[in-house]
Parts: C-alpha cells; structure tokens; sequence
C-alpha cells in the first residue's frame, strides 16, 4: 500500500510514517507542500492508494491538493490531518473524496481506525465496480466532438445507480453544463460499442465528402479523432478498423493537394497534428530527392507521421517531445516520462496490428527518436543500425522542430536557418550524409 504523506514539518511526516508502519505494511512517499505534492501525484496517481494531508502549508496547501484531485477526477481517498475539523474548510462541503480526518495532535490513537476504514472503503468500490461491470464510461470532450448520442447515455447517480440523461440520437451541446457539476464522464451500455463506431465511421465518409470543409480542417478533424478515440477505446479491434478509414482518407486528401499548402497546419492547428502532417511532407520530399522508386513510401511516411505518438496521445496534446529527450521543465511536470521513454516501441506494436500496412511502418516508428552515435532512445541504435526510410524520417521531424522553433520565436522561417541546426555533427554517417547532401536542394519556402 503507498501513502502520500504532505506536511511541511519533517517531524510530523516522521511520526505519521512510524505510526502508519507499526500497524501496517505501507511504503511512505513524503511532500513538504501542495505543490510539490501535485507533481507527485501527476507523475504517480496510479501507485498512489491514499493520500494524508496537512491543510495549511505554504506553496500549496491541502485545499490546493484536494482541488486538484477534483478537477481531474483523480479518485485517490483523501485524509485531512489539521488541528480543524474539515468542516472550518468549505472546500470539503464536497465530501467526494474526503473519507478520514485527523485532529492533530491526536495521531496514534486514530490510525488503525483509518485503515479499517479504509478496507471497507475498499471493499463498497469493489461491489460497486461488480455491479456497474456493464457500462463504460466516456469523456464528455469526446461525446460533445462528435456532437450527438450515438448511443443512450447515463449519469453516474452513485457507486450503483445509473440513470439515462440523454436518449440516442440527441444532439449534445452540453460540455459546459457538465463542466460548471464537475462532471467528465457519462456512461454508455458495453453492448452499444459497435454503435459508436459505426455513427464515427458514418460522420467520418461525410466529413470526407464534404466539399464545404478545406483540406486543412478535414485533416485535422480526423487527426483529432485519432487522439480522442484512443483514449476511449485503446487499441481495440473496432479502433484498429476506423484507424485503417482515417489513414486511408488523410492519404487521399495529400495526394491531391500540393504540400505548399499543407504546411500551413504549422500554424493553426495544434501540436501533434500540425508536426505529424509535416514530418510526412518533409519525409516524402527527402525520399523523392534521394530517387528512391519504391511507390509505397509516401503511404509509409504518411502512416508512420500520424501513429508516431499515438501511445501518447493521452499525454501530450499540445507538448512537444524533442530527440534528446531534453524536456523543458514545464513539461517534465506535465507527462508521465517513463512512458515517453517507451513510445517508439509502444507506437510501433499497434501499427502492426492494423490490416494492410505496408512493411517497415513499424520500423520507422520504432526508430523515430533514435539518432546518430546512440544519442536517441529508447535502443541507443548507432547510424549503422537505422534503416534509410528512418533515417529520413528522423532528418524530417528534426526540421520540423525547427520550423516550430521558429514560428514560435516569430522568427522569419527561412530554409537556409533551419540548414545551419541541421548540421553533420548531429546528423552524421551512413544515411544521414547522403540526406544532408541533399537536403539543399529542397528549398520548400521559395
């Protein structure tokens, strides 16, 4: 069992780690703050079972820590220990989450009457997880994109009670609503899986097909889709089956419009969208350039660009992940890195589990933050280890960092800057000299 301990006196985190030890097998993970205490549990909420927390402390206090597991519907049980009772706070009129309190100074006396309290805490989620075992829930950011109930919906009344709120085919406009309760998901019958699916699948052909909507917007709308839908089906056959339409229809569109203008998407849409769109462009420019004949390479780069970090979609919407895994530390507090760390492998298993992909997508994706010397990860593979196609698909998501690096510095983007950070002494041997070599003669911003 792992406790998070806040409190900013060292001693009353000791006596609270002794106490909890002499009657329980417990692993102890201290704060000194709120705030240090909220990138703990951003980092680790899923190791976390319990949380203990002093209320006043500066740099972030208990009313900070217990906002913060409401907001983002983190469901980690929360003990108040203050010399006040939770009732002085208003913040606890939401008792959601609050199930223990102690009365500082009175520790000792109270701590096995918590544990107990928190088995049966344990054991009412568990029945109720038994009995609620037929609904899944679903974000409401997802329901209000594709803008109606695919299926019948239900509101969470309690651990056991479900009640239908929105019948099928109602329009939803109702994200605001559900955002002033608190509220971020509703809950749909396992059963009506297939519906949802078959209703994305139906508004995706007519999206397509519609002559209304610029290129840009459908390329953005489906990449979206791609992220939204992962993390709430993630990685099921259905996915698998709509991710195959979605790469089949963002394959068609680039074909048809000339890659000047796609490379606007760099500045409206966000992040993963806009730099997986222009990585392909640069990929199948860079191929081109090489005189590699293969006719599939442009369906393999564009593929590639958009699963690269689908495993981490969840995390970083809007986040950038450089090749050296440098992160700036605003980001550092913002994502899970070990899972990050993982994302090449994790990417590349579930392009393989779509149907009729070409070879060396899992590849190249596999290989995406890998660079010259062993510098990259998650394998450290040297320039003899990469394969040609990754290798180039590696020079271009480094130049679209750099286009990035630019916009946002609102810097004029120019080839000849974005030449001079793409030297030989990151991008050496094997491949890489013979892209470098070529890379001149591109010349995308003429």
């Amino acid at each position: 069992m792992n406790i998070l301990l806040i409190d900013d006196e060292e001693d009353i985190r000791q006596i609270f780690e002794f106490c909890l030890m002499s009657v329980k097998k417990v692993t102890c993970i201290e704060a000194s703050s709120g705030n240090e205490a909220i990138s703990i549990i951003k980092a680790k909420k899923d190791e976390i079972d319990l949380i203990i927390c002093d209320f006043n402390m500066g740099d972030g206090n208990g009313e900070d820590v217990y906002r913060y597991l409401l907001d983002n519907n983190i469901d980690i049980p929360y003990v108040l220990a203050s010399s006040h009772h939770p009732s002085k706070f208003k913040i606890f009129d939401n008792q959601c989450l609050l199930f223990f309190n102690f009365l500082k100074p009175e520790i000792t006396p109270h701590i096995e009457e918590m544990f107990l309290a928190y088995d049966k805490l344990k054991n009412k989620r568990h029945d109720a997880v038994e009995q609620n075992q037929d609904y899944l829930p679903l974000n409401i950011h997802f329901i209000n994109k594709i803008g109606a109930a695919p299926c019948d919906l239900f509101i969470k009344v309690s651990e056991t009670n479900m009640v239908k709120i929105h019948k099928e085919g109602d329009l939803f406009d109702e994200k605001e609503k559900y955002k002033q309760k608190k509220i971020t998901h509703l809950y749909i019958d396992k059963k009506d899986v297939s519906k949802i699916f078959s209703f994305i699948t139906n508004s995706l052909q007519e999206m397509f097909e519609n002559k209304n909507l610029s290129s840009e917007d459908k390329i953005n709308s489906f990449y979206q889709f791609l992220g939204s839908t992962v993390r709430q089906f993630p990685f099921t056959e259905d996915y698998q089956k709509v991710t195959g339409t979605v790469l089949g229809y963002i394959t068609e569109i680039m074909k048809k419009d000339p890659p000047e203008k796609l490379l606007n998407l760099a500045n409206g849409s966000n992040y993963n969208t806009g730099h997986s769109l222009i990585i392909s462009l640069f990929s199948i420019q860079i191929a081109k350039e090489l005189n590699l004949t293969d006719k599939s390479i442009e369906k393999k780069m564009t593929v590639a660009s958009l699963l690269h970090d689908i495993s981490i979609s969840d995390l970083c919407d809007d986040e950038r992940i450089y090749n050296n895994l440098v992160i700036e530390e605003k980001h550092t507090r913002e994502v899970n890195l070990a899972k990050i760390k993982t994302h090449p492998i994790d990417s590349a298993k579930f392009a393989t589990t779509l149907k009729d992909m070409p070879p060396d997508i899992d590849k190249i994706i596999a290989e995406h933050h890998e660079l010259p010397g062993g510098r990259g990860f998650p394998r450290k593979l040297t320039e003899k280890q990469i394969s040609q196609l990754s290798a180039i698909f590696i020079v271009a998501h480094h130049i679209t960092e750099c286009l990035y690096d630019l916009r946002e510095k609102k810097e004029e983007i120019k080839w000849s800057s974005i030449l001079e950070k793409t030297t030989s002494e990151k991008f050496f041997g094997s491949h890489f000299k013979r892209i470098l070599e070529i890379l001149p003669n591109l010349e995308p911003f003429a």
